[in-house]
């Protein structure tokens, strides 16, 4: 329903042909809806096992990382890598990875940090810390966080925040006994998010890599 809505809307929209292919650097258009749908029933039609999807998650956990290691050497100057005119140390940098743009990177790791999690919770559910494995997957998700925080993307931020806190009440409504865990940590991100916000202008918070997220 989605698929064809987008599409209809495109053909009915000022620039048709511009609508459907997009252009080359977003390639946004119906063309894109259309292949992500193809790739929805791929998925749904051929990933049966919880084996094939655990494959299909460490793959894109490591390809994120490769992504942040990428814009790593590009922040570093590092000959041959493309990405940001700023370095790191510059004023006004925003990661990039090998994507190419800030925005883009953003929303990104924000699945990526999904699939680590899941990988996390499901493979080492009961040896959280205890475990090499466990212990590379946290250090993943720090470099995840960090690649995150300097993208500097407010919309992603935005999005990312209304899921936590969606997922903190989802969970509280389906155990009693983790409610007071959700309402607390949730009432702990509020505080911590307004704040960063409201004193956004102060020298602490504009020290912050990335600050300008909040």
């Amino acid at each position: 329903t989605f698929t064809t809505i987008f599409v209809l809307a495109g053909i009915t929209g000022i620039r048709t042909s511009y609508s459907f292919w997009s252009n080359f650097e977003r390639g946004e258009g119906g063309l894109q809806i259309i292949h992500l749908f193809l790739y929805f029933f791929l998925l749904a039609a051929l990933f049966v096992e919880e084996k094939h999807w655990r494959t299909l998650f460490w793959t894109a956990t490591w390809s994120a990382l490769l992504v942040i290691l990428y814009g790593v050497a590009a922040g570093l100057g590092y000959s041959g890598f493309v990405g940001s005119d700023a370095k790191f140390g510059d004023p006004g940098l925003r990661f990039q990875g090998s994507i190419g743009n800030p925005a883009y990177i953003a929303a990104y790791l924000i699945f990526s940090a999904f699939y680590a999690v899941y990988l996390l919770f499901t493979r080492y559910k009961k040896y959280l810390t205890k475990t090499v494995g466990s212990w590379i997957l946290w250090a993943v998700l720090a470099a995840y966080a960090g690649a995150f925080l300097l993208a500097a993307t407010r919309g992603a931020l935005l999005g990312l925040a209304v899921g936590v806190f969606a997922g903190l009440a989802y969970l509280g409504c389906v155990k009693a006994s983790w409610r007071k865990w959700a309402a607390g940590i949730g009432i702990t991100l509020a505080i911590m998010g307004s704040s960063l916000v409201f004193f956004k202008d102060t020298e602490f918070v504009r020290k912050i890599p990335g600050s300008r997220i909040f």
